[in-house]
């Protein structure tokens, strides 16, 4: 209340009750002070804006499943696309992935990659999203207003799987039961092995908790140890253990930070099937019989639509 009534007197302003929108973003807040945030609005509008950009039909999976061998096959393709608004569309997909669109994450990385000079198979990959969007509209992130204020995370890897033989990471993190944190990024540095790959994964999310853990103890919500939940055992015993030094020494020291976080106890490595590896999902284009439960669990919920 203090913060308020500072703000109305340094600057003028008037308040208009409950946020119910702001910046393209609409906000319900339901009886059981339950949260919702909704993009469709604005994913409606730039499908409008893009429709002659737009194919017949819908897509069940953000990116087509053999995207990399697609990727492969654009490295020949010499067609000029300029005319295709490439940049504009990506840029809009970006805003609804990082407001409410977590579902996108993967396929916005992989696009956001060409950029400068996109390719035919590139562009078909974008009207791909677009076509996906056109019948996924209604996905609205929600915060449940249940659950203990605890810090989980998951993080995953895809060995390999992307240009030049270059791992993809990703992880996500949920306070209780709401999602408050997601990344899908290709390493930088080429794995040589699932498990380093995994590793590099780990060290991501390990970062991202330390930093998550600060400002939750700022808002007054310290934490304990923060569990990130891992599907690789060889990578959960490289966070644990310094030992097996011939298998490991060509790892950059930088990435060994996450052992001292797990020595601290600031995070701790847990083992979780890949069936219930949520971060699966910011790593590699999924069907859509495995996405939608991935999405029901990090709160993603589908209204209004078949």
């Amino acid at each position: 209340d203090n913060f308020r009534v500072n703000l109305r007197k340094h600057f003028g302003i008037t308040e208009g009750g409950i946020l119910d929108w702001y910046l393209g973003v609409s906000f319900t807040q339901l009886n059981d002070f339950s949260i919702i945030l909704d993009q469709s609005q604005y994913i409606k509008q730039k499908l409008e804006e893009f429709q002659e950009y737009i194919g017949k039909g819908g897509v069940s999976t953000p990116l087509p499943l053999n995207y990399q061998s697609l990727l492969e096959a654009a490295e020949v393709e010499e067609v000029d696309t300029s005319s295709f608004p490439y940049r504009k569309i990506v840029g809009s997909m970006m805003y609804a992935m990082l407001g409410t669109r977590p579902d996108l994450a993967t396929a916005v990385s992989v696009v956001c990659k060409y950029l400068e000079k996109p390719k035919p198979t590139h562009v078909k990959i974008v009207q791909h999203i677009l076509n996906y969007l056109q019948i996924n509209r209604l996905y609205k992130l929600k915060f449940e207003n249940y659950g203990s204020m605890v810090l989980t995370g998951y993080a995953d890897a895809s060995w390999a799987n992307d240009e030049h033989y270059k791992s993809r990471s990703g992880y996500c993190f949920l306070l209780g039961n709401s999602l408050v944190s997601w990344f899908s990024g290709v390493q930088s540095i080429v794995a040589q092995s699932s498990a380093e790959s995994e590793y590099y994964a780990a060290v991501s999310a390990a970062n991202e908790a330390v930093w998550l853990k600060q400002l939750l103890l700022e808002l007054g919500y310290a934490q304990q140890t923060i569990e990130i939940k891992e599907d690789n055992q060889a990578c959960i015993a490289l966070t644990k253990n310094p030992e097996d030094h011939k298998r490991t020494k060509h790892i950059q020291v930088k990435y060994h930070v996450v052992r001292d976080y797990v020595k601290r106890g600031v995070v701790r490595f847990s083992y979780c099937p890949t069936a219930d590896q949520l971060g699966e999902m910011f790593t590699k284009a999924l069907p859509g019989s495995t996405l939608r439960p991935f999405l029901k669990n990090i709160g993603l919920i589908r209204t209004g639509e078949s």
